[in-house]
């Protein structure tokens, strides 16, 4: 795993600071979503500027006392996939690091379930994800 970023609790609430990683050099912040309208609707609208290039959704940390974690999907023109990341705040909420680690490649002859699903689904109407542009890619309409 590599620590990719460093936050600070923001004024406005959410979180803001810097990615850094070899391509990466980036102002960021996670703004708290006002439009939770739906119960899987991100928790935070991830921005660059007035740019929205991503979201994150709280999960649960399995930890004594619980913490919240917030799994964080970016996306940028420039990136060949999506980034899938984790913000960790600290026990004090003072300070979050943003994580990320390489998905291991699969075995040749593997398939994963998503990529099964994707094909039985393939000749199916796409059905757009209203709760997120960043859910990667579209959902499926299931018989």
């Amino acid at each position: 795993m590599s620590i990719i970023g460093h936050f600070r609790p923001s004024r406005s609430g959410g979180w803001e600071g810097q990615v850094r990683t070899l391509c990466l050099n980036v102002s960021l912040r996670f703004a708290p979503n006002d439009d939770r309208s739906h119960p899987n609707a991100p928790t935070f609208r991830v921005m660059v500027g007035h740019s929205h290039i991503g979201d994150a959704w709280e999960r649960g940390r399995h930890t004594d006392p619980p913490r919240p974690m917030f799994r964080v999907l970016l996306d940028d023109p420039l990136l060949p996939t999506v980034l899938d990341a984790a913000l960790f705040p600290d026990e004090a909420g003072e300070k979050a690091i943003l994580v990320w680690q390489r998905q291991t490649p699969r075995r040749r002859g593997e398939q994963s379930a998503a990529s099964d699903r994707e094909g039985a689904a393939s000749d199916q109407e796409p059905v757009a994800d209203r709760s997120s542009p960043f859910s990667g890619g579209a959902a499926f309409a299931h018989s």
